[in-house]
């Protein structure tokens, strides 16, 4: 795959990671999932062009989401409406 088509796919994930962001935003615990999966592509992008700090920023962001997800459907945080 080239460059450009990964761009492509990068691009088109980040959109799905701003739905799943907004599904968070309206209630939605499994937009907590989307978010952690629209990184992935990020992921594989890093370690195909050997781009260690780019690799190392996706685990990251899952550890934070992954937490935020697991202390909502725990009931420790809950969304309220200004």
């Amino acid at each position: 795959m080239s460059e450009g088509a990964w761009w492509l796919v990068l691009v088109c994930f980040e959109l799905l990671g701003l739905w799943g962001q907004y599904q968070v935003g309206r209630g939605r615990w499994w937009g907590w999932g989307v978010v952690l999966v629209h990184s992935i592509p990020w992921f594989v992008v890093a370690v195909v062009f050997g781009n260690v700090g780019a690799a190392l920023m996706p685990p990251l962001w899952w550890v934070v989401n992954g937490r935020n997800c697991w202390l909502w459907k725990k009931g420790c945080v809950s969304v309220t409406s200004g």
